[in-house]
């Protein structure tokens, strides 16, 4: 890595950490029942932002931190298997924060602009 830009470094660093412990999106299968033909799973958050889980057949519950729920399955895969999907949804306001980062660089440029400076040149006289 080149001493002048570490910061991709980081980055890297950063994502692999996020990849591998998932601390952000988690959603954890605690337990699976079947009762007069409904079949249900229990689902437990354990990542930070809030998740939007859907199971096949259609059912969709919203999880936060820490939060579980019981969620109606439709078996759809040999073996009576089935498929739950999560999605992160954050709030409107961590969308906003997220643009407003991603654009303050334009911002800035946009409210200071660089001053230009018109350079003359000399001419040698003879």
């Amino acid at each position: 890595m080149a001493a002048g830009r570490p910061h991709l470094g980081v980055a890297v660093t950063a994502l692999a950490t996020l990849d591998a412990f998932r601390p952000l999106v988690r959603v954890i299968t605690l337990g699976y029942s079947t009762s007069a033909g409904n079949e249900h799973v229990w689902l437990v958050s354990e990542g930070l932002l809030p998740i939007s889980v859907r199971a096949s057949g259609g059912a969709r519950m919203l999880l936060r931190y820490g939060q579980s729920g019981v969620l109606r399955v439709v078996p759809n895969l040999p073996h009576h298997a089935f498929r739950v999907a999560e999605r992160v949804t954050p709030p409107a306001w961590v969308w906003a924060l997220v643009l407003l980062a991603a654009y303050a660089p334009l911002l800035w440029r946009a409210l200071h602009p660089p001053r230009l400076v018109v350079l003359r040149p000399v001419l040698a006289r003879a």
